[in-house]
């Protein structure tokens, strides 16, 4: 959607993008998850030099760098406005 914005339905990509804000990108996170809190396999501690937590690396942690497409992908659909995106972006 950051990308290529003309192969989605906007419906459908401001739908989604709603979605990954209220499930994903909460209040106060300075990532976008990796899986849905409410799924039974969530786990958002990851601890890279820990082998034993290692499994959970897609399972729930946050991940700073898609947020930069993501809030691209809001410019694109109308979302948002620079403003809006800077101010998201000064606590990074």
């Amino acid at each position: 959607m950051a990308v290529a914005p003309e192969l989605f339905n906007k419906e459908h990509a401001v739908e989604c993008l709603k979605t990954v804000e209220r499930v994903l990108m909460t209040k106060g996170a300075m990532g976008i998850k990796t899986l849905d809190p409410s799924d039974k396999n969530y786990n958002g501690d990851y601890i890279n030099s820990d082998d034993s937590h290692g499994f959970n690396y897609h399972q729930g942690p946050e991940w700073l760098w898609p947020v930069g497409y993501f809030l691209h992908a809001k410019l694109n659909f109308g979302m948002a406005s620079k403003q809006e995106i800077l101010s998201t972006l000064l606590p990074h």
